[in-house]
């Protein structure tokens, strides 16, 4: 199981932070590179990693809800 870390890709355009437990992914409204780091600093600090068993639980429930 993966650790509960942030990568952060700062490839040409916007900011993408990226929690390598999950893979959720965390983007910020800022332009400016200091300021959208922070708020996704923030923003990871704050969500609740769920990692690959529940995340395929949970897609598993979502795809039978559509059908």
């Amino acid at each position: 199981m993966a650790k509960r870390k942030l990568r952060l890709l700062k490839r040409g355009g916007p900011i993408i932070g990226i929690c390598e437990g999950c893979l959720a992914r965390f983007k910020s409204g800022f332009t400016g590179s200091i300021a959208a780091e922070a708020e996704i600093r923030v923003r990871f600090a704050a969500h609740k990693c769920l990692h690959a068993r529940q995340i395929a639980a949970k897609m598993h429930a979502d795809m039978h809800k559509v059908a």
